[in-house]
């Protein structure tokens, strides 16, 4: 979402194609991202949250209406599906049936084995400086 031309890509070569976006309360992510840029060492560990969010480029990705007005510019208001990452995990099973009804998939009953596994989970870097090379190097 942070490509302000991508919105205008899709449109381009997937026209028909249908966009969930899954957005998370935008305090907890910024938040969030507090706390990684802590652990990887792109901040001072000292610097307090409220002396974090005072700088605007930290509240960037807890902006979503800036990253959904190019898509609702450039495609169909029916083919963008909002879902808050909260009320979405207050019954996985149910909004997952309905996700899977929205993009067409034949058996909306289908619940994967991992449903409840816990992904992305927050780490310490045990090799921070290896992780950033990669990290680094890949983009």
């Amino acid at each position: 979402m942070e490509d302000p031309n991508a919105a205008k890509r899709i449109r381009k070569w997937l026209p028909e194609v249908k966009i969930i976006a899954i957005l998370r309360d935008p305090v907890r992510k910024v938040y969030s991202n507090y706390q990684h840029s802590i652990r990887k060492r792109e901040i001072n560990k000292n610097l307090s949250f409220n002396d974090y969010i005072k700088e605007e480029k930290y509240l960037f990705y807890g902006k979503y209406y800036e990253h959904l007005v190019p898509f609702y510019e450039n495609l169909y208001e029916s083919k963008i599906e909002i879902v808050i990452l909260e009320d979405f995990k207050k019954d996985i099973i149910k909004n997952l049936s309905y996700l899977y009804e929205y993009i067409g998939v034949n058996n909306i009953e289908f619940i994967p084995n991992s449903i409840n596994k816990r992904v992305n989970v927050s780490k310490n870097y045990r090799f921070l400086l290896l992780e950033q090379l990669i990290t680094n190097t890949s983009k």
